[in-house]
This record gives structure tokens, C-alpha cells and sequence, in this order.
């Protein structure tokens, strides 16, 4: 497998530095965001071929990322992240980002192997 660039949008540091250990032994690109805004920011110079996101993030989430993403970038893959958070169920916050544009959602806290397995399925199809 090629090497693909991932860009990691979530407000949580603790998050990212996990996904960041996790994922730099598959050898990708990798860039992380603290927030939204700034990984819009970036899209155009960056052009990832994933990103992963969070859905609960102050300023903009993950929900209005997703949807400001498939306007433009209708090809790359999204995996949307959420934790039990904001009045909503997990389930009912994973299934709206699916509705937003994301092409698959996973539930915190990461499994490690089912990231990274997730992750190769993506890039490999």
C-alpha cells in the first residue's frame, strides 16, 4: 500500500497524540487539528485521502465539518469518532454522520486493531 495522507480533527490533544502513536507505524502522512475550522483551513493545501473527526468539538463540529467537506471533496473518506457526550446517544450521533456524508463511524473509546484495520480497508478500496 501507497503511502496516503490522514488528516486527525479532533479537540481532544490526548486523542490525537493516540491516533497519532497508533498510526505512524503504517507509514502515512499523518496531520493533526485541534479543531474544524482549521482543518477546513487546510484542505485544499493538505488533500487528504482520510480524515478521521470528531462530532463533538467547540466552534464547529464534526456534523458541520463532514457536510462543509462533501461539498467540495466528494472523494475523500471520512471516519467520523464519537464518544456519549451532548445529549445525544452514541448510536443516534454515529448514524447522523453517516447522514452528513461520512463514509463510516466508530464509537470511542478506539480499539486500536479496528482502527487500523478500518484505516486499511479504506485506503486499499
Amino acid at each position: 500500500m501507497e503511502m496516503a495522507k490522514l488528516l486527525i480533527v479532533d479537540d481532544d490533544t490526548d486523542i490525537l497524540d493516540y491516533l497519532h502513536t497508533i498510526l505512524t507505524p503504517l507509514n502515512h502522512e499523518i496531520r493533526v487539528e485541534k479543531d474544524a475550522k482549521n482543518a477546513i483551513r487546510i484542505l485544499d493545501k493538505y488533500h487528504p485521502d482520510l480524515i478521521i473527526t470528531d462530532i463533538f468539538m467547540p466552534d464547529m463540529d464534526g456534523f458541520e465539518l463532514i457536510k462543509t467537506i462533501r461539498k467540495s471533496h466528494q472523494d475523500v473518506k471520512i471516519l467520523g469518532l464519537s464518544a456519549v457526550g451532548s445529549g445525544f446517544s452514541q448510536d443516534l450521533t454515529l448514524a447522523t454522520a453517516k447522514d452528513f456524508g461520512a463514509n463510516t463511524v466508530m464509537k470511542k473509546p478506539i480499539e486500536q486493531n479496528k482502527i487500523i484495520n478500518m484505516i486499511n480497508d479504506f485506503l486499499s478500496s
